[in-house]
Formats: C-alpha cells, structure tokens, sequence
C-alpha cells in the first residue's frame, strides 16, 4: 500500500512536475475531464483527502523536485526515444512502452490519451503546439514517474517538453514582460557586425540560462528597427495577481543584468557608442508605447536599465533584488500621457544574480599562480616593475574596467567573481576603485564589508580577528550615515556580521583552555557575544520590517535566537568544545511558536495540529518564491539548506512531511554544489550558523552530515514513532540541523 501510494505521487509529480504547471494546465477547458480523473486518483492514492484542485496544489508544492539536471543542449525527442535504455532505462521496444503506457492510464482510471507509434512519430518531427500533443508527453511522463522512480525527477513533463521541436505549445499569451535593446551612436559607427554580436550574445544567454521561456515565439530576439531588438517572456498563468510576472520579469530582469555587464566587456564598447536596456511589463498590445520612449530617453547619468512604473512594482512585489533609482524622472507621450522613467542604479548581484559567463573564463581572474601573480602586479605596482608592464595593456575584464572606472556594474561584477574565488584581498581593491568614483555606492560598501568579514573569520589569530570585525564595523557604520540604506539584505549582512563574531567569540572561548582561569576575561567574552547576538537580532528585525517579503531576515532572526536560548540553556557550551550546541526540543519549540507569531504564521482560531500543517505549507511557499528570485547557483544551495533548518529546527511541530522535505532539500542542495565545482567557485554558506565563503566540497560534507542527521532521526522514528511524528519532537537534548557542522 505504501508502495503504491510512493508511485502515484511519482507519476503525478512526473506529469506536473510544479503547480505552475498545474495551475497552467487546471485553467485550460479542453483538460477539464482529465483534471477530474487526475484529482480522484490522487484522492484514492491517499494523497489528498478529497478530490479538490486546491488540496492537489498544496500536495505538489510540498513535494516540489527542483533539479539542476538539463538535457544534452541539441537532444530531440527522435534520439532521446532512440537512446531510451541509455537515457530513460527503458529497454522496450516502442509498440511495447506504448502498450505498458496505455495499460498504466487505463488502470488508474487516467484519462489522459493514449499514445501510439504514429503519434510519437509526429511529436519527432513536429512543434507541440497543440493540447493534445502536450498531453501525449504527459502520459509518457505518468509512466515514467511510476514505472522509473529513480530517474523521474529529472526526466518529468517539462523535461520531455524541452527536447521537443519548438517545446511547447504556442500559446498566445497577452500578457508578460519585453525586454527592448537598442544601440545609439554617440561619434564612432554603429554596423552590421556590432548587432549581429549584440543578437547572438541575447540569443546566446536566453538558449543558456532562460530555456523555460524558448518556445514557439517567446524568447525569441527580434528586430523592431535597425539597431532596436527586442524579447517577449510571456506571463504563463492567467491572472490578475501581479506576483505571477515574477518568472517572466526574473528572466528579464537577469537578461539585462548579463547584457550590460557583456556590452561593457565587449571590444564594441566604446565611450562614443551607448547601450540602452527597457523592461516594461503588462498587456503586449500596448507595451511599444512605453518601451520605446524609455530606450530614447537621455536621463542623467546615462543609466543604462530603465523601466516602467509598473515594471517596478512588479519587482518590488515579486522580491527582485535590485536598487531602484528614489525618484522618477516624469515625461509625456505623443498622446498626452504623463509617463514615469525609474532606473536599476544596482543589482544585488553577490546573492541573486548568476555569474557572467565572461568573467568566470577570463584568464586574469583564475585562481592557478599565473594567474594570482598577473592580477597582483596589475593591481598592486610592486618595486621591481617598471615604468611599462606589459600586464596593463593586456585586454582582460580589470583593463576594461580600469578604462572606465564609473561603471561600477562591471567592477562589483569582478569583485563578485573574485569573492566567490576567495580571493578577497583582490576583490577589495577592485572596490577601492569603485568607491573612489561614488564613495556611498551601497552594494559596494556592504561588499566590502562581506570581505572584511570573511577576512576576520579566516584571521590566524583572535586579536587579528577582532580587528577585521571592527573594520567591517566601520563600513556598516558609514552606510547607515551616509547611505540610503533601507534595504533587507544590507541589515541582513550586516546583523551576520555580528553573528559572525559572536561565533568566533564563541570558538575562541571553547578552544583557549585559559579562558576559564581569567575570570574577568571570561566574562568579558561572554557579554560580547551575548551583545552581539542581541545586535544581530535588532538588525534582522529591521531587516524585516524594510522588506515586502522579509523571508530572508525572518529566517535569520529565528536562527539568531535559536542560538541564544541554547547558550543560555547551558552555559558550559562557553568552555567545553566537547559539548554540542543543542537543547531542549521546548527550548527551540518556544522560540519558534514567538518567531512565527512575530510574522504572521500563527493564528487564534486553528488548533496545534492545523497550525502545523499550515506553518509547514507557509515555509515551503516561502522557500520556493525565494529560490525563484535567484539565478546565482553559488548561494542557492544556502536557500535549501536554511529551508531544511526552518523545517526541522525551527518548526514547532515538525511532521514526517516536514523532515522528508528537509531531507530533500539536503539532497538538491548537494546536488547543485556539484554543479558549480566546474566553474571553480564556492559557496555562501551557513552551514555553521553564520554566513561565510567555503568551498563546494567542503559544504557538500556538511550536506552529507545533514543527511546521516536526518537517518537516523528517521531510523528513530520509524521505531519508536510508526512514523507519525518526528524523533526530534521530545525532551531530549540533541543538536539541531543549524548547529549541527559549527
């Protein structure tokens, strides 16, 4: 029975692999009897307690599969079927998995259609550009899920749909986000060679990093006249709700950021040739009348990313981490309209946006010796150089920046690439130059300060430590003076700035037998970090009330007091390096139940077992709108981390459910570090408790301790609990899943 209901939830997760998926599919008439067979299966599988849409969406969104896996880039559907045993582990014949296929729908009472030799034969050779063509896929992928388990989170409905010819159906969409582009001349000629290099680099990072959105006509680069293209992602889901632009605007959005950066870095880029980017979002019948007047208009500055007002609304709601311009410039259409012109000043790009392409292959910026001595030399003029060093003609991304020093978007985009190389005293004197041209540049002070930071928890010794600690403390301090600085992830760096040395207070308390024998100093230490911890907390809570979405702070703060209610339960953690930082399951149950009254989860009229499930819904809607808004695979291991943290250790009432996802998302979290070890980059991790700079392996271990974590609290359950509850719900002390690694 277990069995079967493992398979259902499988096959159905196979075929809507997301609830956007299923929302997309639920809206269409033409599915309604499909709709009504899928739901009732699930109902009789035990997944939902009755057959409603609402239950089937929440059931999806907690077992949501996000995998980094993609297709071989110019596999089809012809050579995936040929190739079936070595890709999908099938060693049927075709006519024969078209019959288990049929025999599996016709079983569970499915009724999607049937698929056939000659239907599969059309999918080869033709678009998807038909409901019932989508649903043949479909089927297939039903069959996967419960037939091939183990590879069917990866090879689901949307994989299977991205090796089809044209993807997906051609649905005419109304409504969605276009990016315009268009290059002005300011002296030096605009020709042929600089569009075509200005179209294929576009076409280049949508086939790269946005293939969700290449299909049929959307994510296509299009002219609108000689030097103006222009990309159309549409807003999938019917709905007047302006959070469901948030993957067609993220796509923009990140699209623009790799395009200003890649122009800069281009040999075409020059002062007399100007590069100018739009994003307008609404109903495309109209979006011309504002993209155009937004690429023509002469703005001070000459920002390049400029947007309509309600392009950035929806980036406000749809938690885009950018830093908009604090007023627009006001202007009137040819039709009377008044019209206002906002600006992108800055990305948070060290957390939300992936990395450029570029810069990561750029010879200058690798991490082998060459490398490191070239960059040393052109950076820092040692005694035994001449006058001319051949290092400072050389065309690499620092000569590019350093022959125009104002473009701080490409400066903090090296510096990025050299934070996440470990490289930090480098990427500080890349911010030397950046803020010597705009001293109150926010994203590069509180980069800056991230450095400084980094540097202290690396220092050799506590004094040294301490030292780089107040330094950060100091760049944090010039922000809130001269900065406009009401930002949630400025108050988040800046609270784990405290966290970070309390921690390492904390380690040098535990590891220095001759703490305890100063008792002046002993004491001295222990109110530093209770101090800093109370700092932290008061950030967080700052942060939280900055933000429209506060998910990162919120979590933060619970991991802030989670801390400081373990070192007051037992304060021999101070001295003793062998004893964990753990306590009491009430100890954590009491700061969580306070944490989520604090930001709205909790409510009067529910009972405990109610508030539970939807806390746990909560957290995971929560998780996966803060995934969505990042494209940076180095922090979002991170995210999936700190969403196992939130579901075990900081969850009142934590259910099987609950630790199944946390195991889940260890397993993904594992699986996109991997990925990211090719580009020889670190993690932004918080596997011990604060925020630091490791490598991939190095975070894979921890990720490797979680699971073994998370096994033998299933090994605990599933003898003393018959699964109902998790073995963490008791009086024992035992670490949590935060503390586990410090």
């Amino acid at each position: 029975m277990i069995q079967e209901k493992d398979n259902a939830l499988n096959a159905l997760m196979a075929a809507f692999p997301s609830s956007e998926t299923w929302t997309t599919f639920y809206q269409n008439k033409d599915n309604s009897l499909i709709v009504d067979t899928v739901l009732h299966y699930a109902a009789r599988s035990g997944l939902i307690k009755s057959a409603d849409s609402g239950k089937f969406e929440t059931l999806l969104q907690q077992n949501l599969r996000p995998s980094v896996f993609k297709p071989l880039r110019h596999l089809n559907l012809e050579e995936l079927l040929d190739k079936k045993e070595e890709f999908l582990k099938i060693s049927l014949s075709v006519r024969g998995l078209t019959e288990r296929i049929n025999a599996l729908l016709a079983e569970k009472q499915i009724a999607l259609p049937k698929v056939t030799n000659s239907m599969l034969t059309r999918l080869k050779r033709e678009p998807v550009d038909t409901v019932y063509k989508q649903n043949v896929l479909r089927s297939l992928a039903f069959w996967i899920g419960h037939e091939r388990p183990e590879i069917a989170a990866d090879w689901h409905y949307d994989t299977l749909l991205a090796v089809c010819r044209e993807g997906r159906q051609t649905e005419n969409y109304r409504e969605g986000a276009r990016i315009g582009f268009a290059l002005y001349s300011r002296g030096d000629v605009i020709d042929h060679e600089i569009l075509g290099w200005l179209k294929k680099t576009v076409r280049s990072y949508i086939d790269q990093s946005i293939g969700h959105f290449s299909y049929g006509r959307w994510g296509k680069v299009r002219a609108h006249d000689i030097t103006t293209l222009y990309v159309d992602f549409p807003k999938e889901i019917q709905s007047n709700d302006l959070i469901h632009y948030q993957q067609c605007l993220r796509s923009a959005t990140s699209l623009a950021h790799q395009m200003a950066i890649r122009w800069a870095l281009s040999p075409y880029s020059t002062k007399n040739r100007f590069l100018s980017i739009a994003i307008v979002v609404g109903e495309y019948a109209s979006l011309d009348n504002h993209l155009l007047p937004l690429l023509n208009a002469k703005l001070p500055d000459d920002p390049v990313i400029r947007m309509s007002d309600m392009a950035r609304q929806c980036v406000l709601i749809n938690d885009i981490r950018v830093v908009l311009c604090p007023e627009p410039t006001e202007t009137t259409l040819f039709n009377g309209e008044s019209f206002a012109i906002w600006w992108i000043e800055a990305f948070w790009s060290t957390l939300y946006f992936d990395f450029v392409s570029e810069l990561l292959a750029d010879p200058i910026l690798q991490n082998h010796p060459a490398a490191v001595e070239k960059l040393n030399r052109l950076l820092w003029r040692l005694p035994d150089q001449g006058e001319a060093d051949a290092t400072e003609n050389e065309a690499n991304a620092v000569t590019s920046f350093f022959k125009f020093p104002q473009n701080s978007l490409l400066g903090l985009e090296i510096a990025k690439t050299l934070y996440y190389r470990r490289r930090f005293n480098e990427a500080l004197e890349i911010l030397r130059v950046v803020l010597s041209i705009n001293p109150t540049d926010l994203i590069a002070r509180t980069l800056r300060m991230i450095l400084l930071r980094n540097m202290a928890l690396e220092a050799p010794t506590f004094n040294a430590a301490c030292g780089l600690f107040r330094q950060a403390g100091k760049e944090a301090r010039f922000i809130e003076t001269n900065c406009s600085c009401e930002s949630e992830d400025f108050y988040c760096e800046y609270a784990v700035l405290h966290m970070a040395e309390a921690m390492r207070t904390l380690r040098h308390s535990r590891s220095d037998p001759g703490i305890v024998k100063d008792k002046e100093a002993f004491l001295g230490l222990k109110k530093n970090i209770y101090a800093s911890l109370s700092t932290a907390q008061d950030l967080f809570e700052n942060g939280i009330a900055v933000s429209p979405s506060a998910i990162r702070s919120a979590y933060l703060l619970g991991s802030v007091r989670l801390l400081f209610a373990i070192l007051k339960e037992d304060e021999d953690i101070f001295t003793n390096p062998r004893k964990a930082l753990a306590c009491r399951y009430q100890t954590a149950r009491d700061v969580s139940v306070n944490l989520h009254w604090q930001i709205g989860y909790r409510r009067h009229d529910m009972s405990d077992e109610r508030q539970g499930e939807v806390t746990e819904q909560l957290l995971m809607v929560k998780a996966k709108t803060h995934d969505d808004a990042i494209t940076l695979q180095s922090y979002r291991p991170t995210i999936y981390f700190c969403h196992a943290v939130a579901l075990m250790d900081l969850n009142p009432l934590p259910t099987s459910t609950a630790l199944k996802r946390a195991e889940q998302a260890l397993l993904i979290a594992k699986e996109i570090a991997e990925s990211v070890k090719k580009d020889d980059v670190c993690i932004y991790s918080f596997t011990r408790t604060y925020g630091e700079m490791i490598p991939a392996d190095e975070f894979i271990g921890h990720m490797n301790n979680g699971l073994r974590f998370i096994e033998e609290i299933t090994k605990d359950e599933a003898a003393g609990q018959k699964g109902k509850r998790s073995a963490a719900v008791g009086n024992k002390v035992t670490p949590g899943l935060m503390t586990l690694n410090f």
